[in-house]
């Protein structure tokens, strides 16, 4: 049947006129009642209907990245809609390498008709908006994709003010501009698109704006039934974040986006259960929706679980289910369970002792940003637990991790650049900057660091006061060498 459903569609392309564009439907979320209309209409072989529910899903499902669903239905659409193609173009695995076994599978097809399109309509947002993404992903030249992008923007289309949210908010093509990005996503939030809204609602929530207003746009975006926001606007009423704490309607919200398949509202739903917020305190019910969390691929539900057999809460310990889900969560990328199994492969806890597997998974949640695992990946290399010694690269993982913000990451770094560790010049200034990032933050060893720097005039100008002042603060912090240099110290400041 498969074989003859490929005939047909190369006959229909071959001797039907050329696809048409379709363009993208109105950003907003449909009703469960216009979904189910869609799949009953795709079921049947209606194009139009298969690019429906397929960008539907894309956007509100899988936040425009494709899932398998998306992208077969906006398969089965492609020889007919002509967006759908492009969809597939811009996605890692949306077309097969090469040309294809179908016409509609030809990159290069797909580029000289949608530039056509928008050179000779250039009021239409849609061909505009399509020339600006396959410029900046099939060609890589940010510059035409930014101008295309915006030209769409300013005609209307919602989906090329999101792509230049998103691209201000990442670097991509262009430098990083938090103020740029929150305008473009202000401008797809004020034409309705419910992801504008989360997004627009989040900065704000993120740049320390104001909350007030963050929320405001947050609940228009929740009540457009967008999970995401339903449960970021759910977690601010759980603890009273910019609003009044309602614990009820904060359930109500994640029992809507869980509803609706979002993960993080069946994790929410988990939390609420085990601690009795809103709802009644009931293990049974927190597990059913762990477990379906996890199920369905969420690192954090899957973490969590992990947690739940290693610690035996609410069930029997089961460390062949905790590791189960550990593992499940690192296939997934979730960097906190490859630190946490790195731990475990280091001390033998529920597995047996592999110091070789245990530096693998640490340098993966390191590479994937887990600020814990950088520093510690640092300390590593540094002191050759692993097996290998180097300055060099303990520096460039304790700078990561410092620039994080990783208070032991900063102090470790300042110390290398101090040393010259690894081959780099020694910097007493520089090194004094991130000692002190360390100290301000409440580190103990950093104070005492510190008050050593102000005392020799290592790195800046000496005083006493100063680093009197460092060592008392390090000597509260429990540090036992700040005492002896408290004593010695202070008599030398009152002796002045």
């Amino acid at each position: 049947m498969r074989v003859h459903l490929v005939a047909v569609l190369c006959c229909a392309w071959l001797f039907a006129a050329s696809p048409v564009p379709c363009a993208p439907a109105e950003e907003a979320v449909p009703t469960p009642g216009q979904v189910q209309a869609w799949r009953e209409r795709a079921m049947s072989g209606d194009s139009e209907a298969q690019f429906r529910l397929g960008e539907h899903l894309m956007l509100f499902h899988a936040g425009g990245t494709g899932s398998p669903e998306a992208v077969e239905l906006l398969r089965q659409a492609a020889p007919h809609v002509l967006y759908a193609q492009c969809h597939l173009a811009v996605l890692p695995d949306g077309l097969p390498e090469g040309s294809g076994e179908m016409p509609w599978q030809d990159r290069d097809r797909i580029r000289r008709q949608i530039y056509a399109e928008a050179e000779q309509q250039p009021q239409n947002a849609e061909a505009q908006y399509w020339a600006g993404m396959l410029k900046l992903v099939l060609d890589r030249d940010a510059p035409a994709a930014l101008a295309l992008l915006e030209r769409g923007a300013g005609l209307g289309s919602v989906w090329a003010a999101l792509r230049l949210g998103g691209m201000y908010a990442q670097g991509r093509g262009v430098p990083r501009d938090a103020a740029r990005s929150r305008t473009w996503y202000r401008q797809a939030a004020e034409q309705g698109s419910f992801f504008g809204q989360y997004r627009y609602g989040m900065m704000l929530l993120e740049n320390a704006g104001d909350r007030s207003e963050a929320l405001r746009w947050l609940r228009m975006s929740a009540n457009q039934g967008f999970g995401p926001a339903q449960c970021a606007l759910g977690t601010a009423l759980l603890h009273g974040d910019g609003v009044a704490v309602d614990a009820e309607a904060a359930c109500a919200l994640f029992a809507q986006a869980a509803e609706q398949g979002f993960p993080e509202g069946m994790l929410r739903l988990y939390e609420c259960h085990m601690r009795g917020l809103g709802v009644e305190k009931d293990m049974d019910a927190a597990l059913l929706w762990l477990n379906r969390a996890a199920t369905a691929g969420y690192g954090p539900a899957q973490q969590e679980l992990g947690d739940v057999y290693a610690a035996g809460r609410g069930v029997r310990q089961d460390w062949t289910q905790a590791l189960q889900w550990y593992n499940a969560a690192v296939d997934g990328g979730f960097a906190p369970a490859a630190y946490t199994l790195s731990h475990l492969c280091r001390d033998g806890v529920g597995t047996p002792r592999d110091l070789a597997r245990a530096q693998n998974l640490l340098r993966r949640a390191a590479e994937a940003g887990h600020v814990s695992a950088q520093y510690e990946l640092g300390c590593s290399y540094e002191q050759g637990l692993g097996g290998v010694r180097d300055a060099e690269i303990a520096a460039f993982w304790f700078r990561r991790g410092a620039m994080q913000g990783n208070a032991r990451a900063c102090l470790r770094y300042g110390l290398a650049l101090e040393q010259g560790a690894g081959g780099m010049a020694p910097d007493a200034e520089a090194a004094l900057i991130w000692i002190r990032k360390a100290a301000e933050q409440g580190l103990g060893e950093a104070m005492y660091e510190l008050g050593v720097r102000y005392e020799r005039g290592t790195g800046i100008a000496p005083s006493g006061e100063e680093a009197l002042r460092w060592y008392e603060k390090a000597a509260d912090a429990g540090i036992a060498a700040a005492r002896p240099a408290l004593r010695r110290l202070s008599g030398a400041v009152k002796n002045k």
